[in-house]
């Protein structure tokens, strides 16, 4: 049975949570918790989609998006902690 349960995110949207976490640790957990409730009461500032699941508010925008890319994401907390 597939866990569509919407509270459970971050087992159905592993690596955004990941990602999630990382911008936690660089700019503050309040700047980025700031930006994803903005997102997802439809304005500007987050938007994820990840195994077919939608996060926030997508704008388009006008020129280039960019999509940040982290070169390694740990999957476990053992593995964050080396």
């Amino acid at each position: 049975m597939t866990d569509t349960n919407p509270t459970n995110l971050r087992q159905q949207m592993p690596i955004t949570a990941a990602w999630i976490d990382a911008m936690r640790d660089a700019f503050g957990v309040d700047t980025i918790n700031d930006a994803i409730r903005a997102g997802m009461r439809g304005q500007s500032g987050f938007w994820a989609s990840e195994n077919g699941f939608e996060v926030g508010t997508f704008m388009p925008i006008r020129g280039t998006m960019i999509t940040p890319v982290l070169p390694y994401i740990p999957t476990t907390p053992e593995k964050a902690k080396k």
